[in-house]
């Protein structure tokens, strides 16, 4: 997820797609990983110009990632949650 992460922001585009495809699958034991690099990824489809896949993949990644914690001013209560979130 890391390299993904890196070969966007360093422009890269179509690498960051492939690895954060990687990472994305490799990475299902890490809660996290997924939907980040799922979310890397539809930046990346953005950014080569495939609009209509980004956003299909946005709506994807926003119905796997938690939802916002039900106390705002106390988000770290909910079940299975740490500093990460």
């Amino acid at each position: 997820m890391a390299l993904g992460m890196a070969e966007y922001r360093s422009g890269h585009y179509a690498e960051a797609d492939a690895a954060l495809l990687a990472a994305e699958r490799g990475g299902k034991r890490y809660r996290r990983v997924p939907a980040t690099s799922s979310f890397y990824r539809a930046m990346a489809l953005f950014q080569q110009g495939k609009p209509g896949e980004a956003r299909a993949l946005l709506a994807a990644t926003e119905a796997m990632m938690e939802p916002f914690p039900a106390d705002e001013k106390n988000p770290l209560t909910g079940k299975g949650t740490s500093h990460d979130d």
